[in-house]
């Protein structure tokens, strides 16, 4: 057998291509090569595709040399077993290099020389037995690098050198069972990234610099416990992002930097308890993005949002009083359906429709008061009977998709209507001084005082 190889770098540096005949048994890529012209040469590269698909080496072993391994130079090599040892001179893994080596076992260890992983580079290397450890200089790790590599166990910490976690780089690594720590230095979490790993346990760390957390990307990471703390730093969470996530049982906080947050980015979180507090930078809410969080007891909204996405609050089985404030004019398909608990909810001056569904199954009849004008409501918004409104509010019949709309009897908000307000559950209403006329109901919930 005879490798061949590329001369690379001015003739000085051997690039092995492949090997005549084709290898069967074990492999070991030397150190060096002697070259019929230009003698001894190191051999610091391994080709595109060298040795992929050939199912009959049996084990590898490669020289001290090596500084780049191109891509799909193992790929698709079903029959490799034992250990993979990555050189200390490493310093780029390509794509697909090692996807689909599935009988590698025990620990892999990315040296401290490696600066990228390409994607899928250890894609469905469904053998390993043991520890991932990724060396303190890797910058990138690409699309699916390890994504299905299902029997990594331990702890994962993602290191400080690296700035971007790319799409499913690790998804459906079920087999880690200890914390995800993901470091300082990292920006963005791209989609899917650790979708899927089920078997973490403890607490998930996100490192201080994260600006963007991708779709699904810890969607059904079902293990993660105790407290979500997003940092200061994310502005975007995405699709599905946390979907899923049912044993995070403490609170959830959402900083004052977020601006978005898509479509079920939080749904099914059943074991969030207590406040979810809303920040003021938040202008957007995608659909059903907090459905299902059972266990939210209270909602703080901030001052961003103006329209409430469709089934966003559903399934909040937990809450007791809602309160919805200005400048919040819209409230989507089934935003609160099935909030079974609430006994009292007050509505903004600044509220112009409400669509349907908004407000149904809601078993208890609460105690519903309007602040403005009459909105636009649509087919069984509400599945209670009655709400109060002020008498000198325009558009307003007797009914309201409801069995009574009730007139109190002020033409303005004042200390008395506060008072009654006390009287039909709104404890969350203070009474000092005179309410102002156009104030309504401000930020924090509570009507607004001259």
């Amino acid at each position: 057998m005879a490798f061949t190889y590329d001369l690379i770098n001015d003739n000085t540096e051997i690039q092995i291509t492949g090997a005549s005949p084709a290898i069967s048994g074990a492999l070991v890529i030397p150190d060096t090569i002697v070259d019929g012209t230009y003698g001894e040469l190191p051999v610091t590269s391994i080709g595109d595709t060298a040795f992929g698909s050939n199912t009959n080496i049996t084990s590898l072993t490669l020289g001290d040399n090596i500084v780049t391994i191109g891509p799909n130079a193992f790929t698709g090599c079903t029959s490799l077993t034992g250990d993979l040892v990555i050189p200390d001179s490493v310093t780029s893994i390509g794509f697909y290099a090692f996807g689909g080596c599935t009988g590698f076992t025990g620990d892999l260890i990315i040296p401290d020389s490696v600066t990228s992983i390409g994607p899928n580079a250890f894609n469905s290397c469904t053998g390993f037995t043991g520890t991932l450890t990724i060396g303190s200089s890797v910058t990138s790790i690409g699309d699916y690098a390890f994504g299905g590599c299902t029997g990594f166990t331990g702890d994962l910490i993602i290191p400080d050198s690296v700035s971007v976690v790319e799409q499913g780089a690790f998804s459906s690594c079920t087999g880690f069972t200890g914390t995800l720590t993901i470091g300082s230095s990292v920006t963005s979490i791209g989609d899917f990234a650790f979708y899927s790993c089920t078997g973490f346990t403890g607490t998930l760390t996100i490192g201080s610099s994260v600006t963007s957390i991708g779709g699904y990307a810890f969607s059904s990471c079902s293990g993660f416990t105790g407290d979500l703390v997003i940092p200061d730093s994310v502005t975007s969470i995405g699709f599905y992002a946390f979907a899923s996530c049912t044993s995070l049982t403490g609170t959830l906080t959402i900083p004052n930097t977020v601006i978005s947050i898509d479509d079920y980015a939080f749904n099914g979180c059943a074991g969030f308890t207590g406040a979810l507090v809303l920040p003021d930078s938040l202008i957007y809410t995608g659909e059903r993005a907090f459905g299902y969080c059972q266990n939210i007891e209270s909602i703080q909204f901030g001052t961003g949002l103006t329209h409430i996405s469709n089934g966003c609050f559903s399934n909040l089985t937990s809450l007791t009083g809602l309160i919805i404030p200005s400048p919040i004019a819209t409230i989507g398909i089934g935003s609160f359906t099935n909030c079974s608990s609430v006994t009292s909810i007050i509505l903004n001056d600044k509220i112009t429709s409400i669509d349907e569904f908004a407000f149904s199954d809601i078993v208890s009849e609460p105690t519903v008061f309007f602040d403005g004008n009459a909105p636009t409501v649509s087919f069984n918004s509400f599945s209670f009977s009655n709400v109060y409104r002020f008498a000198n509010r325009t558009g307003w019949g007797t009914t309201l998709g409801v069995s009574n709309v009730i007139t109190t009897p002020y033409n303005t908000p004042t200390v008395d209507q506060v008072k009654l307000g006390e009287e039909y559950g709104f404890t969350d209403i203070e009474h000092a001084g005179t309410v102002k006329v156009g104030g309504g109901i401000n930020g924090s919930g509570i009507l607004g005082m001259i």
